[in-house]
């Protein structure tokens, strides 16, 4: 059996899917959420979970929680002589709720399908996939959080097609993403996030603003202080439910204090918050080409989003008022558990599609000189952000020297315009021969780069001179094994072939030429015009724009009966 984990910020939670049910698994407390927290106890053992949370206020700096946010970094979380990075910390969360599973699963677990953040990057995937190795769990796949939220919802209303937008705000981090969802088909149009937003940041804002109110400097707070002023944030954060004032009693420092916020006081602290709540919205309606008015649901996911400031904020965005018929807390593991199911090949769930998009932009670092002759590193891309997976895009490029032998192209993921602010994924070099090349503007190398619903990314770069070829998976070569990866590269040997070099459309220039033979004056030039057109949709490799000009030739051919 395979088993969807939704490996969160907060909470964590574990589901399988069987006989056409979701099955949440509960932890030894009997609760089907876990804490994502990791506390050393004073005999050097480890708690995970429901007491690891419950310490973070009495052991502040034994207790490590939101880990998840540095998951891709090599930030260290250290106690006396322990010293734990983020991918050994989830690990053990991991490893907590594969026991939880084993202890209840009907079936041996032969793997899991874990969920992550939509915009998490290539380094923050690598490591979720490395931190359940250590946790002894074979990794079938990973699951966009906003995506898996998408076939939970959509188990439970499969009626006419709908324009829906998934906002899902968990603990840690912040993902927007619009699908288009249409009977058994999941088409994911386009995605954005943050990954370092979520409730931590509306707890970190709160107790800046205690500390305000009772004349207490927060950099000055010891640890153990300021975990206690941020649980009384926690609590002041889910207290405003349709109340115009909170107030908070505690214990500071062996002093009484009193804190009280009006439901006004506590939307303008929060302000900033959600200014940047807006952003990924913008960014996600913008890629897609949608407006506000197209869309026909808002489905809200993770604890963050119970908020009523957010759902509020959300509400007069969109005009409307958001889903949450599902357990915000829940509906990523239930997702996953039907991607596992899936996977389990489930026959009520055979008929489900799921269609996603590459989530940053791909490209390689090139040479562009300036005014004055300085020359500058720029990141050129080759697969923009949001294109609809699999896809594959080739470029060809010089060398900037004339001695050069050899030619280095570098591959980065980001959409920083420096190449050195993006993540370098690797670099591939192939020899080239100058004696054959004696132009400085011929290219010299092709480069395709192609990307697959598994997030895996092949780059093939030739040596035009030499015939010499470099290739080298650069994505996602740890999930799969490398019979795996060669079946997946196989069954896009079709989309390989530049849309130039593609026979349906060599035969439609062929046409069009014969056709520009035949006619004179205006209606030469208009066949010329459309030719230009098609001729540059295949040069561009958009294929909304080739079918758009394949639609315009065919109606050419129509008119003049060629």
């Amino acid at each position: 059996m395979i088993i969807g984990i939704d490996l969160g910020t907060t909470n964590s939670l574990a589901a399988y899917y069987q006989e056409n049910e979701i099955h949440m698994i509960p932890n030894s407390f009997g609760e089907e959420t876990t804490p994502s927290s990791v506390s050393v106890l004073e005999s050097g053992e480890i708690a995970v979970g429901k007491i690891a949370r419950e310490r973070a206020v009495t052991h502040p700096s034994a207790t490590f929680q939101a880990f998840k946010r540095d998951m891709g970094t090599k930030k260290e979380f250290k106690y006396k002589i322990s010293k734990f990075y983020p991918v050994q910390l989830s690990s053990l969360i991991l490893q907590y709720l594969l026991k939880a599973t084993i202890d209840v699963c009907p079936e041996e677990v032969e793997g899991a399908v874990i969920s992550v953040p939509a915009y998490f990057n290539e380094h923050q995937r690598h490591d979720t996939i490395e931190a359940a190795k250590m946790a002894g769990i074979n990794v079938v796949g990973l699951i966009n959080e906003p995506t898996a939220a998408a076939l939970a919802y959509h188990l439970l209303d499969t009626e006419a097609e709908k324009m829906v937008v998934v906002i899902d705000l968990g603990g840690g981090t912040y993902d927007v993403s619009l699908l288009d969802i249409f009977e058994s088909i999941i088409e994911v149009k386009a995605i954005s996030g943050d990954n370092y937003l979520g409730g931590e940041d509306f707890d970190k804002v709160i107790v800046s603003g205690i500390c305000k109110k009772i004349g207490v400097e927060s950099t000055r707070l010891d640890i153990k202080s300021y975990a206690k002023l941020n649980q009384i944030a926690n609590e002041i954060k889910h207290a405003f439910d349709n109340k115009s004032e909170v107030t908070k009693y505690f214990e500071l420092s062996g002093e009484k204090q009193e804190v009280t916020f009006t439901n006004q006081e506590f939307e303008e602290i929060c302000e900033p918050i959600l200014e940047r709540l807006k952003k990924p919205i913008d960014r996600v309606l913008y890629d897609s080409g949608m407006k506000i008015q197209e869309i026909d649901e808002v489905l809200l996911v993770g604890g963050s989003t119970k908020m009523p400031l957010v759902r509020k904020l959300i509400a007069r965005l969109f005009g409307k008022f958001p889903l949450c018929h599902i357990d915000p807390d829940q509906v990523v593991a239930r997702g996953a558990a039907v991607y596992a199911g899936l996977r389990n090949k489930n026959v009520e769930l055979m008929d489900i599609i799921l269609t996603d998009v590459c989530p940053y932009t791909l490209g390689v670092s090139v040479t562009k000189r300036l005014y004055g002759g300085r020359r500058e590193s720029v990141m050129d891309t080759i697969i923009e952000r949001n294109m609809t997976v699999p896809v594959s895009r080739e470029s060809e490029y010089s060398s900037a020297g004339t001695l050069n032998r050899h030619l280095s192209i570098g591959v980065y993921q980001g959409e920083n315009r420096d190449p050195k602010k993006n993540i370098h994924l690797g670099t591939l070099e192939v020899p080239i021969d100058r004696k054959k090349n004696l132009n400085p503007d011929t290219p010299e190398v092709k480069v395709r780069f192609t990307y697959d619903a598994n997030g895996i990314l092949e780059v093939i770069v030739k040596s035009m001179s030499t015939g010499e070829e470099r290739k080298e998976i650069l994505l996602n070569s740890n999930l799969l094994s490398k019979e795996e990866v060669d079946s997946c590269m196989l069954k896009l040997e079709n989309i390989k072939i530049h849309p130039m070099e593609a026979e349906e459309n060599l035969y439609m220039i062929s046409r069009a030429e014969h056709l520009y033979e035949m006619f004179l004056n205006d209606d030469r030039e208009r066949i010329g015009n459309y030719l230009d057109m098609f001729r540059n949709a295949l040069l561009a490799q958009d294929e909304m724009e080739i079918i758009k000009a394949k639609e315009h030739m065919l109606k050419l051919f129509e008119y003049f009966g060629g």
